[in-house]
């Protein structure tokens, strides 16, 4: 055996497969066969005639050192400080996305099933569980949602202690791509306010046109039977006290205020309603509105009036007024026999203020120089003195500058009239 040449590799002078396999110009050369195919040696044979069973012993090394190879290179990578400096990145960026990716909206349940929102138990300093308790909104688009947020705002701010519920169409998403107005607000009511949204089919009136026409969403406040007392508040008010004493009335299914601007007397508003939820209850409000859903000008508060009128528990005044009262002569249907109108008092004391001025518009519409100078209350003339008494329209344009300030501070400029 001749002896073995300085740098020779032992496994490739052991076997002679690696001759060829050494390097590229050898393993080019070595595609084809040699012309004299019969004095082929077993390695040359192996290779251009390849059988596994015959060639294991040549093909083992090869795989040996491979593998060895591998191994030493793996070993050095996990050693390299650059390496684990981009697993490091790798998985701070992993971790960094999913924190700030949304997590996926809840299934949406399909309405006419009794939707309960399920408060979490809690008393409060009082011992009472003001969990069973809640203020109820409804809403059908961005702009009446924006007067809800308003609405949980103030009673967040006033420190309501009530739950806090609102009903939303249920095709509206909560993480769209692009994001719209109604799903920023339906999140920052549950963010910022503690509002617990609920999404329900909005109930519809064939007869009415707009939001008026699915004013009946407002009756599925009747369903929400996890609470023993529910306050229906319609959104175009401002609330300025927590009215958080009327959930400790008298049992009664239903409570109300008169429309005392009306009429009739015995008309009540379904602005507040102070409602038992029960399912009898609520069937019956379903039962009026389909039985008349087909009629001309029939909405909640004609539905309300047809079951309740007569028989509801009746709200005082002192909770509550229109935004009309300070424009009015006369004060008669609003005051109690023997007082005395005093706008400063009835704004100090009162608790809500629902925004009905017609022929101005809602204060989320702009409306013409005309209407406003129309609508606005006259100052008074005082006996005996050359001075005026402007405390009404004072009180008036303050109810809608209030509105205003407060719509670009919880709604954003967007939502600003100019």
């Amino acid at each position: 055996m001749e002896p073995q040449k300085d740098g020779e590799d032992l496994v490739t002078h052991q076997h002679p497969i690696f001759t060829q396999l050494g390097s590229q110009d050898t393993l080019r050369s070595s595609r084809s066969p040699p012309a004299d195919a019969s004095s082929n040696s077993p390695e040359d044979d192996c290779f251009f005639n390849f059988n596994i069973h015959r060639c294991s012993h040549y093909l083992v090394p090869v795989f040996v050192m491979s593998f060895e190879a591998n191994t030493h290179a793996l070993k050095r990578t996990l050693r390299s400080r650059s390496f684990w400096q981009w697993i490091s990145l790798a998985a701070g960026l992993y971790l960094l996305i999913r924190l700030l990716r949304p997590p996926p909206p809840k299934p949406v349940r399909h309405t006419f099933e009794p939707l309960h929102v399920t408060p979490v138990s809690e008393e409060s300093n009082d011992g009472i569980d003001w969990t069973r308790y809640a203020y109820v909104q409804y809403v059908t688009d961005k702009e009446y949602l924006c007067n809800s947020l308003m609405m949980f705002e103030s009673l967040h701010r006033l420190g309501s202690k009530a739950d806090r519920v609102l009903l939303y169409p249920q095709d509206w998403e909560l993480y769209p791509k692009p994001k719209t107005w109604e799903s920023m607000f339906l999140r920052q009511a549950q963010d910022d306010y503690k509002v617990h949204i609920v999404p329900v089919r909005p109930q519809h009136s064939e007869s009415g046109e707009g939001t008026w026409a699915e004013s009946f969403t407002k009756l599925l406040a009747f369903k929400q039977t996890q609470y023993d007392r529910v306050l229906s508040l319609d959104s175009d008010a401002t609330i300025l006290k927590p009215l958080d004493e009327l959930f400790f009335l008298p049992d009664h299914p239903v409570a109300a205020p008169h429309a005392y601007w009306l009429p009739d007397v015995d008309t009540i508003s379904s602005a507040i309603l102070l409602i038992k939820p029960s399912m009898y209850e609520f069937k019956r409000v379903m039962k009026s509105m389909y039985s008349r859903s087909s009629s001309n000008e029939f909405y909640d508060m004609e539905v309300i009036n047809d079951l309740y009128a007569g028989n509801a528990m009746i709200l005082p005044n002192e909770h509550w007024v229109v935004s009309g009262e300070f424009r009015r002569k006369s004060h008669d249907g609003y005051l109690d026999e023997g007082e005395t109108w005093d706008p400063q008092r009835v704004l100090n004391e009162t608790k809500l203020v629902h925004f009905s001025d017609w022929p101005r518009p809602k204060p989320w519409f702009p409306a013409s120089e005309e209407i406003l100078l129309k609508t606005m209350p006259a100052c008074d003339t005082m006996p005996g003195s050359a001075h005026k008494d402007c405390r009404n329209r004072d009180a008036w344009n303050w109810l809608y500058s209030d509105f205003q300030e407060r719509r670009e501070r919880v709604c954003g400029v967007a939502f600003t009239l100019y």
